[in-house]
């Protein structure tokens, strides 16, 4: 663009820097990056009416070529070249921050080599997108290598350190898109905070990596915080906790998710389990093993289990009677309100008209080790009811074969520790044929959870587990999502906790 004089140009005489810079007349080119995008623009001022010459035209031109492949040469050198994110150059010069959260892809090396390489960069790019969006102003999003990145946190109280803990894991349920086929993958995080402005970002992103690594040996999946906030600002978010989990049973905060169960030889959905979420209004989405375990101290987990068994009734009910299919809820107010329970029950399956054999209540072993006989006559009244019961975590108390022969179960849930292991060790192996096995002896229905890889699945299926239940075949989802996923033939895309 030229200007041979600034005053013939009503606009150009009413910009206030054409009379503070004193420019009478103006020639610009812009500063095209290497890639096509246009940086900026170079330009030559005078202070009177003037025509460039087509010497000083060429000459601004090379220079605004040169400038543009230093400034490509300088960006390519600070980030990564598949996710545009920052790279560790970068980090090593940036000092600033009040907290680091490392982050790994659980699993990443199993997705490209099941999905292959550019179906694991499509993930690594989508990440990267969705890490943006909970940036703040002056954070940064560093690629360190492979599927191992880092937020570093200008500004990060004890609250939002708290709330990215939760955040994290949930926001990742949402699935990766490789082409029109969806795909899962969780992650699994570490966080340091800078106690002090001595404490050096190294020394943070160390702890950092630290926590990480403890996150993935203990579970994967989750956001651990290493210990170094003050004392003064823990419990704070407990706290908070423990004061609105009443009033959003009742604000529309709480919802249900559906994970499917499927037939092992045929791949299609069976049944489903409910499993409830939290949309906290200040922390965003809440980790079910915090609010229960919120719920659990306080007192109201009998409050949660009313809620979700009506919930699912509500929904299932919602269906023609021949699209309906078994729904398993998880309790755990049952030693200080198993009358409440039953009552609720079976007011809601009246309520509904549901067909009681459709609801399953599931109950796990290490819950009810100090009340056996209370929980006998539980069970009894509602297998009376016609409803089913299921045994979560099967195999992992001190007395699992003592509640299969003197309960009324119809369902043993069988661990994942037991399935996550089955490929590489034998022992493994032999106790699922074990549990099988007793299964069979009193004809109760087996569901495995945590299926993974579709190399379990085939071992699984081989020894003759009815029902399976994992990652591998979907993540949970929202009730209209699952009906969809029932409703279509069987896929599997592999993308594991």
């Amino acid at each position: 663009m030229q200007l041979h004089n600034t005053n013939e140009h009503e606009w150009s005489r009413k910009l206030d820097v054409t009379h503070s810079l004193h420019i009478g007349a103006y020639l610009g080119v812009p500063i095209v990056l290497p890639n096509g995008r246009v940086f900026g623009s170079l330009c030559l001022l005078h202070p009177t009416a003037y025509t460039f010459s087509e010497a000083e035209r060429s000459h601004l031109e090379k220079m605004a070529s040169l400038l543009g492949k230093a400034v490509e040469l300088e960006y390519r050198h600070y980030h990564d070249e598949l996710t545009e994110a920052y790279n560790e150059r970068f980090l090593q010069r940036h000092t600033t921050g009040e907290a680091v959260l490392s982050l790994n892809l659980d699993n990443f090396r199993s997705l490209n080599d099941t999905l292959g390489k550019q179906a694991g960069d499509t993930i690594l790019r989508q990440f990267c997108i969705r890490m943006q969006l909970l940036l703040q102003e002056d954070d940064l999003l560093f690629r360190m290598n492979g599927d191992e990145f880092l937020l570093v946190l200008e500004k990060a109280d004890h609250l939002r350190l708290e709330r990215l803990t939760h955040q994290l894991p949930l926001q990742m349920e949402t699935p990766f898109w490789i082409g029109t086929e969806p795909a899962y993958i969780s992650v699994s995080g570490g966080i340091s905070a800078r106690r002090t402005k001595e404490t050096s970002l190294d020394a943070a992103v160390r702890r950092a990596g630290s926590a990480m690594k403890s996150a993935k040996q203990s579970g994967k999946d989750q956001v651990l915080v290493y210990e170094t906030m003050p004392p003064d600002q823990h419990g704070t978010f407990t706290g908070r906790l423990a004061h609105d989990l009443q009033p959003s049973l009742y604000n529309n905060e709480f919802y249900l998710q559906y994970q499917p169960k499927v037939d092992a030889e045929s791949g299609r959905m069976v049944g489903a389990e409910a499993l409830l979420r939290w949309a906290h209004p200040a922390f965003g989405a809440v980790r079910p093993d915090v609010f229960l375990q919120t719920a659990e101290k306080t007192g109201r987990m009998y409050l949660i289990d009313r809620w979700v068994i009506n919930e699912a009734c509500s929904q299932l009910s919602e269906l023609p009677e021949e699209a309906r299919f078994p729904v398993a809820v998880n309790v755990s107010s049952f030693h200080q309100h198993a009358d409440d329970l039953l009552f609720t029950i079976e007011k809601a399956l009246e309520r509904t008209k549901l067909e009681p054999a459709l609801l399953e209540i599931e109950l796990t072993e290490f819950t009810y080790q100090d009340s056996f006989s209370k929980l006998q006559e539980f069970l009894y009244a509602l297998r009376n009811l016609g409803v089913s019961v299921a045994l979560d975590d099967f195999g992992t108390g001190h007395a699992s074969l003592t509640y299969v022969q003197e309960l009324p179960l119809t369902t043993l849930k069988l661990d994942r520790s037991f399935i996550w292991k089955m490929d590489e060790d034998e022992t493994h192996r032999r106790m699922v044929d074990h549990i099988l096995s007793i299964a069979s002896l009193f004809s109760l229905q087996v569901v495995a959870e945590g299926v993974e890889t579709k190399e379990q699945w085939t071992m699984l299926q081989e020894r003759g587990c009815g029902v399976l239940q994992g990652f591998y075949f979907s993540r949970p989802v929202s009730f209209p999502q699952l009906l969809d996923y029932k409703n279509e033939p069987p896929r599997h895309v592999y993308l594991p906790q």
